[in-house]
């Protein structure tokens, strides 16, 4: 796992929750005739779709949603990806910045550490990757929103004749710095100096997406390093996706920043075989 790809990570309260899954079916192969996979509903949760193509695709275009909250914390993702979990394409936001803990922690006790409730500062970030042209096929839309946020959502806008299927089972996950094991910590939603900031995860399921953000505003430095079933890696002053497997996460999470983020979040599910 490069630098550039820290492709993995889970964690916290996994929930399954209702929420809204559309998919309008096109009934030809005629290029010009679209139609439009949508997700969404209320935060924290995950849905996914299998897409299947008889005649593949292309013109294609994917995309999350614009945040609706101002004041919130909001991740969210959505990924394309083909029968064999790779991904294809990818679009995801991160929008607030707000711990999940106000933590102050200093020889392993804590001085502080309370939940932070507050107005998150605002300040976002996104990435992308592009549908491409698209052969014939199977593939599968998986889309997450977590945070503070009450409402995440998520568009695959397909070109042609196409069949999709609901998928349950799935669960969401988003940790940061503030509830890791670090000897010696300063998280808030305004400053953060953290040294080897360990947390961890472990599940059963066989896919993994998310987000792994380790930014800042103003001055500073953030890092996260990642250790996933799959690779190693680590993303520094940026916002990266990831993709992995079932069994054991573990990052390490160092900064001295001014409005920093160092988080973690995601959906894991069963995939079929």
């Amino acid at each position: 796992m490069t630098a550039t790809g820290c492709f993995r990570r889970l964690l916290a309260a996994a929930v399954t929750t209702t929420l809204t899954a559309t998919c309008v079916y096109a009934g030809s192969a005629v290029a010009s005739e679209s139609s439009r996979c949508s997700l969404g509903g209320p935060t924290p949760a995950m849905r996914a779709i299998r897409v299947d193509l008889p005649h593949g695709s292309n013109g294609m275009s994917l995309q999350v949603r614009a945040p609706s909250q101002a004041g919130r914390r909001l991740v969210e993702g959505a990924f394309l990806l083909s029968e064999q979990r790779r991904i294809i394409a990818f679009a995801l936001t991160t929008d607030g910045v707000q711990p999940h803990r106000t933590t102050v922690r200093v020889g392993g006790a804590d001085v502080v550490n309370t939940p932070d409730s507050g107005v998150a500062a605002p300040f976002g970030r996104t990435a992308s990757a592009i549908v491409p042209d698209l052969k014939a096929g199977r593939y599968y839309l998986v889309g997450f929103g977590v945070g503070s946020a009450t409402q995440w959502g998520a568009d695959l806008q397909i070109v042609g004749a196409h069949v999709c299927a609901v998928l349950d089972g799935g669960e969401t996950f988003d940790i940061d710095a503030s509830q890791s094991a670090a000897h010696t910590l300063v998280d808030s939603s305004v400053a953060t100096t953290a040294t080897s900031a360990a947390f961890s995860w472990h599940t059963s399921h066989n896919f993994v997406v998310g987000v792994v953000q380790a930014t800042h505003e103003l001055v500073g430095h953030a890092r996260i390093d990642c250790r996933t079933p799959t690779g190693r890696g680590s993303v520094i002053d940026t916002v990266e996706p990831f993709v992995s497997s079932a069994g054991a996460y573990r990052w390490i999470a160092t900064a001295t920043a001014a409005l920093p983020v160092l988080d973690v979040a995601g959906a894991a599910i069963s995939l079929p075989s």
